[in-house]
């Protein structure tokens, strides 16, 4: 893993997200497909909660999970 932000944000396409420490972590797992269903959760619902979603490339995944009653996207009205 990256140590440093600089060189994180170099590291992945999706740079314009704001992640905490143990996010980076969630983030690099999912990335390399190993990270477990319930940490994709906490990682997803996270980008949801900060309007962040659309800027990766997991934007259908968090879809299903919220039709599956997994997450939930309360949104914004009039955005």
């Amino acid at each position: 893993m990256p140590t440093n932000s600089k060189q994180f944000q170099e590291d992945y396409t999706d740079k314009s997200i704001t992640l905490t420490e143990k996010l980076r972590g969630f983030y690099t797992l999912i990335e390399e497909q190993s990270l477990p269903p319930n940490e994709q959760i906490e990682l997803l619902q996270f980008l949801l909660d900060t309007e962040q979603i659309n800027l990766t490339k997991y934007k259908q995944l968090a879809d299903y999970y919220i039709l599956e009653g997994l997450l939930y996207d309360v949104g914004i009205e009039g955005s």
